[in-house]
């Protein structure tokens, strides 16, 4: 009987550990979240966009890319054009934050027309998108992050052995997309009407 009764006390204390530690990482979870007010560098009325669809940006780290602050998915540069100023944002939907990622574009940083170039959904059951980082064993990250992209020149391109043959002439940034166990690749808006994955790899 004691045998019995020290076997469950063992497993219910796993339990309680599990569990302990499942409440920890969505309290970490939850700092890594903003709201769009809370990013800083987007224009008010892409804010008020965003909220009205309930829609949340997550921090790509705990602790930031590369040593630098955290970095919040958001980003202001040329994505449409050489002189444009465009503003890009990752969201993760209020209330669904496990299911998908959706990668926005506003020309000029207006919500006019708003461009959704790429949604990822979520197909790791029971798994959450916020894992552990490769490069800090300690550190929470979200498995999508956007950066930007160029522009660069051919030159540029070959130096980073990258075969240029079939690709549109990069005269403006694009939006770099890294996901987690996979190779990154940049959006680029080509021809003043349509977004290219282009296939550029690491």
């Amino acid at each position: 009987m004691r045998f019995h009764v020290a076997v469950f006390s063992a497993l219910f204390l796993m339990f309680l550990a599990q569990q302990a530690g499942a409440d920890d990482q969505s309290a970490r979870i939850d700092t890594l979240i903003q709201e769009p007010a809370q990013a800083g560098d987007l224009p008010e009325v892409v804010v008020k966009w965003l909220v009205a669809r309930d829609l949340l940006i997550p921090y790509y780290g705990e602790y930031g890319y590369s040593g630098r602050p955290r970095y919040g998915n958001t980003l202001i540069g040329s994505f449409t054009g050489e002189n444009t100023m465009d503003c890009a944002v990752l969201t993760i939907p209020r209330g669904a934050l496990e299911d998908s990622c959706s990668i926005w574009v506003f020309p000029s940083g207006d919500t006019l027309a708003p461009m959704l170039i790429a949604k990822h959904r979520v197909f790791r059951q029971e798994l959450s998108q916020w894992q552990m980082s490769y490069d800090k064993e300690s550190e929470l990250e979200y498995r999508w992050c956007i950066r930007p992209y160029g522009p660069y020149s051919e030159a540029d391109l070959n130096y980073m052995k990258v075969d240029t043959e079939g690709l549109p002439e990069i005269t403006h940034q694009g939006i770099f997309v890294l996901q987690a166990e996979k190779d990154p690749y940049p959006y680029y808006y080509y021809d003043g009407n349509r977004w290219l994955q282009l296939p550029l790899g690491q």
